[in-house]
């Protein structure tokens, strides 16, 4: 009977594993719908102007109407000085942290070359009006506060209505508690601008003091439609591509290892190498008929052991210590067959070995002198050893015959 597992075995594991893959992606897509469900009848734990927040303070609506509107859109979630291989636009609206020194730097410097910069926020802080003074706009915040205000475009002349930027735009409805002085004002009432617009070098900068002129909250309004329509002509004006500042909203994301080496010379060599490595780990993995158990035992003899011992004391040149350990056994076995005391000296040891009955051939006097001699010198040869072992062998099996 053959021991090869059936074919439908593998078959029925696959179909288990298809289900259960199938079970989970139910389960994650239901997850989701029914949070995104649920966040609708909750507020919003704090108010966030970021493209991802769905909820009435996000720009997720903007994004996706302008990609609707045919815009090629992206978000900017790396540091700023990627910009330099950027073209376009970059869109920052009510970053949660002022712009240090250093990145307003590399940002305008990057309009200057013919970009341009969409900026809105409420500068209510010293530390978020670095960019007026970059340039040369001021802010007053001793004015009537707008909440939801209809306000005309401020290009009536004929001249400013050609601007593409008043195109399809009447009025707009906007909440400020601050305006703006400098630039061409786009959006203004008697006590200043709520958006103008300053050319800095080869590009523009749109300032902006409303930062929820096109949140997700007034999209659905038709009040507000005029304000989608005028930041949707602004992108128009755009050279590239339009990219919403996501990393001012704490997001951020780095180069991945894998999307690096994708797309670098060495790409084709890292894919070999991740081919063998997957076949390596598919081949060990495999195994053919039915596992067994196999058990190994140690055998060890005695005769293994000695030898061992044995090569042991060999290479530590301890042939003066093998010497004293065997001589000693055989001089307490003799003691006890000869009836004397083991710590009896080699002389009375000698004497009883002369009168006794064992008595053979071989001269226990001049081996113990010998033995004594060696030990005195410390320095036993390979041949000294091996006649006293055998002397001492000769004499045990005289003593086991009697």
């Amino acid at each position: 009977m053959s021991d090869r597992p059936s074919s439908s075995i593998p078959r029925k594991v696959l179909i288990q594993l298809a289900a259960l893959i199938a079970v989970s992606c139910l389960v994650v897509y239901c997850g989701e719908s029914y949070r995104d469900q649920l966040d609708k009848f909750f507020p919003e734990s704090r108010l966030l102007a970021s493209t991802y927040n769905r909820k009435p303070s996000g720009l997720s609506g903007l994004y996706d109407l302008s990609q609707r509107m045919g815009l090629k859109v992206d978000r900017f979630e790396v540091s700023y000085r990627q910009l330099r291989r950027l073209t376009g636009m970059l869109v920052i609206i009510a970053p949660v942290q002022s712009l240090p020194d250093y990145e307003l730097k590399q940002i305008l410097d990057w309009v200057k070359k013919g970009n341009t910069l969409v900026y809105l926020d409420q500068f209510n802080i010293d530390q978020s009006r670095q960019i007026l003074e970059a340039l040369d706009l001021n802010v007053r915040n001793t004015v009537k506060e707008l909440d939801g205000a209809d306000l005309p475009v401020a290009g009536e002349a004929l001249s400013e209505r050609e601007d593409p930027v008043y195109d399809l735009v009447g009025k707009v409805r906007v909440s400020a508690r601050s305006r703006l002085t400098g630039g061409t004002p786009i959006v203004a009432d008697s006590q200043g601008a709520v958006l103008t617009r300053v050319e800095h070098g080869r590009g523009r900068v749109y300032v902006g003091a409303t930062p929820a002129l096109c949140s997700n909250g007034t999209l659905a309004d038709q009040e507000f439609w005029g304000n989608f329509q005028l930041l949707e002509n602004i992108f128009r004006t755009a050279n590239g591509t339009i990219y919403f500042d996501e990393r001012a909203h704490g997001y951020s994301s780095g180069t991945n290892v894998f999307y690096y080496l994708s797309r670098s010379e060495a790409a084709p060599v890292a894919a070999q190498i991740g081919l063998i490595i997957l076949l390596m780990v598919f081949s060990e993995s495999q195994r053919f008929g039915n596992a067994r158990s196999l058990e190994e035992r140690r055998k060890i003899s005695n005769l293994e052991f000695i030898n061992g011992l044995t090569n042991a004391y060999k290479r530590a040149r301890a042939n003066t210590a093998v010497l004293d350990i065997l001589f000693q056994s055989f001089r307490n076995r003799l003691s006890r067959d000869l009836g004397v005391s083991p710590h009896e000296s080699s002389e009375r040891l000698a004497e009883a070995w002369e009168a006794s009955a064992l008595q053979s051939s071989e001269d226990l006097g001049k081996l113990l002198a010998d033995y004594e001699r060696l030990m005195e010198a410390r320095h036993v040869s390979d041949d000294d050893l091996r006649t006293i072992v055998t002397a001492c062998d000769k004499i045990t099996t005289t003593s086991e015959g009697k």
